[in-house]
């Protein structure tokens, strides 16, 4: 269950910005600070493997029938907070404390693609399509395309901080 903080009046005061979001097909949620102490896990969607977050800076590939790791990918320098799976389960993101979001290739676990976010750290990235959406510590919220290599801000929630879910 998702609670907002400050009892409800973050909601409201964040609801144009909530509103702006909406349109560009992104929800967030702000949970309690208690979730937000966690190492981040995604399922594939044939549900076979999972990637783990890490915070030593690495994620890992595995095999949800034995629970063997299969992969280490490493390229974070800092804790990763968020992972996801690409739709056809060959690509994987994942947002790290050192201010970056990396494009994975989870056959070969190489990194494929980088985003520097700026000065506060990614806490959720997400796939849409063929762009990325990204939401930062500080409460901005990124769309990325990896084909041009560009991305955009399309919200920011000043003052906010705590968003750790962009759907």
């Amino acid at each position: 269950e998702t609670k907002p903080f400050n009892g409800g009046r973050a909601e409201m005061a964040t609801a144009p910005i909530r509103k702006k979001a909406a349109v560009h097909g992104i929800r967030l949620i702000s949970p309690p600070i208690s979730s937000m102490l966690r190492v981040c896990v995604a399922w594939s969607t044939d549900q076979r493997r999972a990637l783990s977050g890490s915070l030593d800076g690495t994620l890992r590939l595995w095999d949800m029938k034995t629970g063997h790791c299969l992969q280490v990918f490493e390229g974070h320098r800092r804790a990763v907070w968020s992972v996801a799976w690409g739709a056809d389960g060959r690509r994987a993101l994942s947002g790290s404390e050192d201010d970056t979001v990396r494009l994975w290739d989870t056959e070969t676990g190489a990194c494929v693609a980088s985003l520097e976010a700026g000065p506060d750290c990614p806490v959720e990235v997400r796939f849409r399509g063929a762009e990325i959406v990204v939401c930062t510590s500080d409460g901005r919220i990124l769309t990325w395309d990896v084909a041009t290599n560009h991305s955009t801000e399309v919200a920011a929630l000043p003052g906010l901080s705590g968003v750790s879910s962009c759907d």
